[in-house]
């Protein structure tokens, strides 16, 4: 694509974004009576969901920065400079275009000699972590359903033996990552049991792990990804066909589940920039590329 292209791409973006991102808020508003009543219940929610829907989204924040750091394994870089970036583009990618990845890959690129093709290439590596993971989870749920199984028992069963593969010589690494995220799957649905059940809905674990799966693909559409308001509607259409569950219940549970995920990426976002803004205060410039001290292996 020519840099031409690229740039309409660009110009044309912004506007898809936000008018994508302006309707589902439209949505919201106009059906805010029936999203309204299914909050009511969220008056007196099991202890359990207060617990459980800050620590999914921080256990996401954390797993992230720990496969970005196995991704960049050959590169002396600190987890805690990790997880702190990784927390401060998920605050940023809250909003369409996904700016935090952008400003991720300017600031490795500065302050931690990451050549941009390598970030390049370690974003669509972890996107293809996630496809690989979505299809082991949608191939247990299909397993589940045609032979009878607990469709959530056999994925659970499909992560210990990734676990055991870690130490096989040949996939080892593959399998060492692909079992991160499936931690990070694990976590997303985690969030959506605990979403549902603050207002009164126990889902089976077939249903949260569908529905986590949807949460987790909806993160990889270009241009408006995790952006307020998309995931939302997106899991609350499908829930339906998915979980057998009221349109208005699942945006409800879902619109609970974002407020808490909003409240620890706004804490953890905010604290990973402030720690991000000291090492490059102590950086004193740019950083110089590394890959010749540290080839690939």
């Amino acid at each position: 694509m020519s840099g031409s292209a690229r740039a309409l791409a660009r110009t044309l973006a912004r506007p898809v974004a936000l008018l994508l991102t302006l309707l589902a808020a439209w949505g919201v508003w106009r059906h805010r009576e029936a999203v309204t009543a299914s909050l009511q219940a969220l008056r007196d929610p099991p202890v359990w969901t207060l617990m459980a829907l800050p620590l999914a989204t921080a256990a996401s924040i954390l797993l992230g920065g720990v496969i970005l750091k196995r991704l960049l394994r050959d590169r002396p870089l600190p987890l805690l400079d990790l997880v702190s970036l990784n927390a401060a583009a998920t605050l940023f990618n809250l909003l369409p275009l996904k700016p935090g990845l952008v400003g991720r890959v300017a600031w490795q690129r500065r302050y931690q000699g990451v050549p941009v093709g390598t970030s390049i290439r370690v974003a669509l590596a972890a996107i293809s972590l996630s496809g690989g993971v979505l299809a082991i989870a949608v191939a247990s749920l299909l397993a589940g359903r045609a032979t009878g199984l607990p469709g959530a028992a056999i994925l659970a069963v499909a992560a210990v033996l990734l676990g055991v593969l870690t130490l096989a010589p040949r996939v080892g690494r593959v399998a060492e990552l692909l079992w991160w995220r499936s931690l990070d799957l694990g976590a997303w649905t985690l969030r959506i049991l605990a979403g549902f059940a603050a207002l009164g809905t126990d889902l089976s674990g077939e249903s949260a792990v569908a529905l986590a799966c949807v949460a987790m693909a909806t993160g990889l559409i270009p241009v408006v990804g995790s952006a307020l308001g998309v995931r939302e509607w997106v899991i609350a259409l499908l829930a339906p066909s998915l979980a057998g569950v009221e349109w208005e219940q699942a945006l409800a549970a879902e619109i609970v589940a974002r407020g808490a995920e909003v409240a620890v990426v706004a804490l953890s976002g905010g604290a990973g920039a402030w720690r991000l803004w000291r090492v490059a205060s102590r950086h004193g410039g740019p950083a110089a590329d590394a890959s010749a001290e540290h080839p690939a292996r």
